[in-house]
């Protein structure tokens, strides 16, 4: 299908309030950027164990740690939020469904459908993928600089929050089926999930406090 994209860099500030948080407290900015996806998706949706698609490397100790050609799957992550009260807490059961989730990443996505069933049904997996984008940007040849430039990007099934960090700035990317989405509804989630990532960093505020709405639609239902 056709994608759509936008591209949002988190405020200076906050990012480096979600750096101290992760630091302080034995997590990843990562985990805290998960976790502040899956609160979103759980206060957009009413469901408190909301399921992500999550690619894995499949590389690591096999010898397609070698292999040229990809081997990324893209698997179901259940994250369950019942009870959790911060972002902290939220954080650290995203750690828990990812080291679950890593057990099985050498199984190919293709065959869950069939195990359960499902094939031909168009039940999905899960629902919004979350991709956390590890690149080595600064590339050097023998002293010779190199440029990254992306010629291409996978498909995208409905929606996408790509995660990328460098030079301590994080930059939220998210692409989704162009048939489904606009620029606008991008930019808006955008908006909205830095807004809540603002407001529960350093677990000042509840997850069930935090706010799903931007500031000119809360300002437009006052």
């Amino acid at each position: 299908s056709d994608v759509v994209a936008h591209s949002a860099d988190l405020p200076e500030a906050l990012a480096r309030r979600l750096a101290r948080q992760a630091e302080a407290g034995g997590l990843a900015p990562l985990d805290l950027l998960m976790a502040g996806i899956a609160v979103y998706l759980h206060r957009l949706s009413g469901d408190a164990r909301p399921v992500v698609g999550v690619p894995f490397m499949r590389r690591m100790g096999s010898a397609a740690a070698n292999a040229v050609a990809p081997v990324v799957t893209v698997l179901p992550v259940r994250v369950d939020l019942t009870g959790a009260r911060t972002l902290s807490d939220a954080a650290g059961r995203v750690r828990t469904a990812l080291k679950q989730a890593r057990r099985h990443q050498r199984y190919d996505a293709e065959r869950i459908p069939r195990d359960l069933g499902q094939v031909g049904s168009g039940k999905a997996l899960y629902g919004p993928v979350v991709n956390y984008r590890m690149f080595d940007h600064e590339l050097d040849f023998g002293g010779v600089a190199a440029i990254t430039r992306h010629l291409a990007t996978g498909p995208v099934d409905d929606f996408e929050f790509g995660l990328l960090t460098r030079d301590g700035r994080i930059t939220l990317e998210l692409r989704a089926d162009r048939s489904r989405y606009d620029t606008d509804d991008l930019a808006s989630h955008a908006r909205r999930l830095v807004r809540l990532l603002d407001a529960a960093a350093g677990d000042a505020t509840p997850l069930d406090h935090a706010p799903v709405m931007d500031e000119a639609e809360a300002t437009a239902i006052a």
